[in-house]
């Protein structure tokens, strides 16, 4: 049996504040927003579409539209890159990212449109009323005290809002069928369903062929899923991440337990022989893959023996949207190496 770890600090993703308004690829402030005229943004009726989503507690919520969004607010690369990847990317005018996120959109997903203003941290109530938004989507934390308040004060004024389930654990367990979930209500919000549907097909048939290879070779490795905030504060993400359960679906076995912390005596005992470690992107993966090479306590685990240890980029995993493909397909790549070329 084999055994995975992942770590990486998410905390200052999590924080909350008024960014500055910053267009990509350019250093100074944008003062206003830019506005999309009609003529370049969908706007036509295609029926009574409904949404389930959630509000800011966890409760389960319905959204409606008469119309396609045309003027959208986006929380974080996951739902924009998403928005993008179905041909809307038009009707986005402006989101926020966090700083560390900030560069390495996909152009494979985000050529067909010019990318909107970005924010380089969580939009603030004022900002988001400037833009007069048609439809929110976002994370939990996107609707908190600091940030746009609660989903209530948007849907009052007949702004949908929408929160991705594996964010901020509004959904207990997430799977990677919520991400499916979210790139089809996305695909029948902007009426691209055929193309959301091709979308989720390949995620589906990708898992499936994974694990059927898997199985023919005898292969189901042991996986923990850590990130790493300091040395001494390692956090453990277990089956109720997004994480684990891409992990369980190829075929893994998760060994961490429902512990969120856990200790290097513990990392010793489970003695994994893989390890993924979160990374804020593709370009920092050395970086973090490092913290665990050169930790003397941790230097007779198989991992580092084997020299099976990798970053696994934060956007990849934590509410991806889109983006589970590429997680995926990468994690794949690093727990069956004999069955795809393992990523350098």
């Amino acid at each position: 049996m084999k055994q995975i770890i992942v770590g990486f600090s998410l905390l200052a993703l999590m924080g909350l504040g008024v960014g500055t308004l910053v267009q990509e690829n350019q250093a100074h402030p944008v003062s206003a927003p830019e506005i999309l005229s009609p003529d370049s943004a969908p706007d036509h009726a295609y029926g009574h579409v409904v949404i389930h989503t959630y509000d800011e507690r966890k409760q389960p919520i319905d959204i409606a539209f008469d119309r396609i969004p045309h003027r959208v607010i986006t929380n974080q690369k996951g739902s924009l890159e998403t928005i993008f990847a179905l041909g809307a990317g038009q009707s986005v005018v402006a989101a926020s990212v966090s700083n560390k996120y900030m560069d390495g959109f996909d152009p494979k997903y985000t050529a067909n449109a010019k990318l909107p203003p970005i924010i380089r941290h969580e939009f603030d109530r004022e900002t988001i009323v400037m833009y007069e938004p048609d439809f929110i989507v976002g994370w939990g934390s996107t609707f908190s005290k600091g940030a746009l308040i609660n989903t209530t004060f948007w849907r009052e004024r007949n702004i949908p809002t929408y929160i991705m389930a594996s964010s901020n654990r509004v959904k207990k367990n997430a799977e990677v069928e919520d991400e499916c979930r979210f790139i089809l209500d996305m695909a029948e919000i902007f009426n691209q369903r055929a193309l959301g549907e091709s979308y989720v097909r390949e995620i589906r048939t990708q898992i499936r062929e994974v694990c059927g290879r898997a199985r023919e070779v005898g292969e189901h490795p042991t996986v923990m899923v850590l990130q790493y905030n300091t040395p001494a504060y390692i956090f453990n993400y277990e089956r109720q991440w997004l994480v684990g359960d891409m992990v369980e679906r190829l075929g893994g076995e998760l060994v961490s337990g429902e512990e969120h912390t856990v200790n290097k005596e513990e990392i010793l005992r489970c003695n994994p022989e893989i390890i993924f470690v979160m990374c804020t992107d593709e370009r920092d993966r050395s970086y973090y893959e490092d913290m665990v090479r050169n930790d003397i306590a941790l230097n007779s685990l198989d991992a580092v023996h084997h020299q099976r240890i990798y970053g696994l980029p934060f956007t990849y995993v934590y509410a991806p949207g889109i983006r589970v493909l590429d997680g995926i397909r990468y994690m794949a790549d690093c727990m069956y190496p004999d069955l795809h070329a393992a990523p350098k």
